[in-house]
């Protein structure tokens, strides 16, 4: 991609300009890191390509980061991305040899087995705190990115009000494809005028309404459809809900993640 072609890129942020240090990677000027507000001096992909396959996508979405924040999430990643990947291959494919440990292993996925190892001895699957790290992680980048809604500058902190996930494994294919269903966004509200967010929005059908005397009043049913980064791979939807920063992740059509902040600004207000 040539540098005309990056200045018209489909991933560009067109708002107001005060935000770019914010929601925008560049390396011309100053910029902040989106998890703990440091000047920016690496890019952040979102998501993390570990949730990937190669060959990567032409233009991943990116972010700006202090290299301390961008490295210290990687042992958790690879974690995660094991973690996901045993049990996929255990219920999709039958295949429990994937859990055998290899000594030349990185330490992590050594730790996701024997993590998967004894919740299958134990017929009992807790939350766990290393994944919902990284799917905090993960969602504090689609918010900044999709909603140029930021970490430490835009009324809000890190702290979610929930963060869940569900395996494809432990619910019914209904239940999956429900999850899987795109956003109605009519009550929602919409993030700032020219955030990346507008592009998955769309019409489906009009709704036509009567009004009072012979007249009808059409509407529109306004959608919000997945970001698909990588078939199969990783997909996210993120949305403003009244007060709640939402934000849903589908990770190698496996795991479903799901995050939820609640914003300050709203929480002033009702505490005036």
């Amino acid at each position: 991609m040539d540098a005309e072609e990056k200045e018209f890129s489909f991933n560009c942020f067109w708002g107001n300009e005060t935000l770019k240090p914010f929601v925008e990677f560049s390396r011309k000027g100053t910029h902040y890191c989106i998890y703990c507000g440091s000047i920016a001096n690496t890019r952040e992909h979102v998501p993390s390509k570990a949730f990937l396959k190669r060959p990567l996508p032409s233009d991943p979405p990116v972010l700006p980061a202090c290299e301390k924040c961008n490295n210290s999430f990687s042992p958790d990643e690879l974690y995660t991305r094991t973690y996901i990947e045993c049990l996929k291959a255990i219920f999709v494919d039958n295949n429990l040899e994937i859990l055998q440990i290899d000594p030349d292993d990185r330490k992590e996925k050594r730790e996701a087995k024997i993590s998967i190892k004894e919740a299958l001895d134990q017929k009992h699957f807790v939350f766990d705190n290393r994944i919902g790290r990284i799917l905090l992680k993960l969602a504090i980048g689609h918010v900044v990115y999709e909603l140029s809604e930021n970490y430490y500058f835009h009324d809000w902190d890190g702290d979610p009000l929930y963060t869940k996930y569900i395996m494809r494994s432990t619910i019914s294919e209904t239940e999956w494809e429900k999850l899987e269903c795109a956003e109605v966004m009519n009550d929602k509200m919409l993030p700032e005028i020219g955030s990346r967010v507008f592009r998955n929005i769309f019409v489906v059908q009009p709704i036509l309404e009567k009004m009072e005397g012979d007249g009808e009043l059409d509407f529109g049913l306004f959608m919000m459809d997945w970001a698909d980064i990588q078939d199969d791979m990783y997909r996210y939807i993120t949305y403003l809900d009244r007060d709640k920063l939402v934000v849903k992740m589908i990770i190698m059509d496996f795991l479903y993640g799901e995050v939820v902040f609640q914003e300050k600004r709203f929480d002033n207000i009702e505490n005036k």
